[in-house]
């Protein structure tokens, strides 16, 4: 192989890279670093995401504009970043927070703190119902202060954005 058709083969190679990058970005396709400890640190890969949700299926979305605000306030969150935990309640599941505990369907799933630090209260959410056909209950049980619906609520399906797996560290 002479020094030019090296070169040429190198290009081409680069080229069919960028063409199938660009394609799967075009696609819905990315790739997503998570920084916060709420999920397991490292790089995932995005996809398109498609209804209905599964239980224990990580997710992006954006959150309610209220929690936006608190998030910023507490220098948490950027504006343009998304929020990935886990669908952990689907439409028709029965979530109730109760004494300082997340119920789902009857069952007991994980404890609500009242503080993220000493004196720095969380908000205090009171909800107890069915979900409706276009909400999901999102949360992490990777760190007990995980800011997600034990603290925010329900999230709608139009604001759920993203699939995503985990792929490395």
């Amino acid at each position: 192989m002479t020094k030019r058709t090296r070169w040429l083969f190198i290009v081409i190679s680069i080229l069919i890279v960028y063409a199938i990058i660009n394609g799967a970005f075009l696609l819905g396709y990315g790739l997503t670093k998570q920084i916060s400890a709420s999920m397991p640190e490292g790089w995932y890969v995005t996809y398109p995401i498609r209804f209905p949700l599964k239980r224990y299926q990580t997710v992006l979305f954006t959150p309610p504009p209220w929690a936006l605000q608190y998030m910023d306030r507490h220098h948490w969150f950027r504006r343009n970043m998304l929020m990935m935990k886990q669908v952990y309640g689907v439409p028709g599941d029965l979530v109730c927070i109760r004494r300082h505990v997340v119920w789902i369907n009857g069952k007991k799933i994980a404890p609500i703190v009242p503080d993220y630090a000493p004196g720095k209260s969380l908000p205090k959410l009171h909800y107890c119902q069915r979900l409706p056909k276009d909400q999901y209950f999102m949360m992490s049980t990777h760190i007990v202060r995980s800011f997600d619906s034990r603290y925010i609520g329900p999230i709608a399906a139009s604001a759920i954005h993203k699939s995503a797996r985990f792929l490395m560290k």
